[in-house]
């Protein structure tokens, strides 16, 4: 319920809620015949939705994280003993509306696991991720991403489940003693390129400083910036990659300021 509550409180720091509250002052002030507040609240309000709506503002904000690890091919990344999957890209069942796992936009690292041990990169995987109860959903996403490995022929006697996960802080945190028990030394961590600068700072901070950590990112959403005229309008597909990329560069200052990277 704490993953819960944070995520609730967070919902005040994306600029999409500031947008509203300028409009609520505006509507405010124009009830309190406050023409001048009223005005420029709405102003403010339109000229930040304008922005934070156009795809090459999300597009330069999300390139920043993306940066940080750049995809290498699969032959050029060295070998490791476990590939260490945190969830995020797929959501567990949830009958009776969902009866099997479901993908969404980050399920390339699965997908990119089992193709990274199909290559001999590394003989196991831990695949960390709790279930978020209050969603209704009762697999948790290590289950689901068991599933979905199976089902890209990696054996299941090669896969591990960590399934208690609620954050990318308890995925590295729960990992740890499995990573122990299991004498686990070189560890290649796989998630998204927008997740992986929080991911990493994460797991340095908090695995043991005898394990080394190698970065095997994917699911890259952006290959190019403002190239295209409509990339400068105003968009839904721009505001929704403005606040995935807004969500990692909070939850990385939040990191640092708790301690946890």
């Amino acid at each position: 319920m704490s993953v819960y509550i944070a995520k609730l409180f967070s919902y005040f720091l994306y600029p999409l809620t500031w947008v509203l509250l300028l409009l609520l002052l505006s509507v405010i002030s124009l009830w309190w015949q406050k023409q001048r507040l009223a005005k420029l609240s709405a102003t403010s309000s339109l000229l930040l939705l304008s922005v934070i709506s156009m795809p090459v503002t999300s597009q330069w904000l999300m390139h920043r994280l993306e940066s940080r690890y750049p995809v290498q091919a699969i032959n050029d990344i060295q070998p490791a003993d476990v590939i260490l999957l945190l969830g995020g890209g797929i959501h567990g069942s949830a009958p009776p509306w969902r009866l099997a796992p479901d993908l969404n936009d980050a399920a390339d690292r699965v997908v990119y696991a089992a193709q990274l041990y199909h290559a001999g990169k590394a003989a196991r995987i831990l695949v960390s991720g709790g279930t978020l109860s209050w969603k209704g959903v009762q697999q948790s996403e290590a289950s689901a991403m068991k599933t979905l490995l199976m089902q890209l022929s990696v054996p299941e006697s090669a896969i591990i489940e960590e399934d208690k996960s609620q954050s990318t802080y308890e995925n590295m945190k729960n990992s740890q003693p499995i990573l122990a028990n299991l004498g686990m030394q070189k560890v290649m961590l796989v998630t998204s390129a927008a997740h992986m600068p929080r991911s990493m700072a994460t797991a340095l901070h908090n695995l043991p400083t005898h394990i080394s950590i190698t970065a095997a990112t994917t699911d890259i959403r952006v290959v190019s910036i403002g190239d295209d005229l409509l990339d400068y309008l105003p968009q839904a597909s721009g505001l929704a990659m403005f606040s995935e990329a807004w969500h990692e560069w909070i939850g990385w200052l939040i990191y640092r300021l708790k301690g946890y990277a």
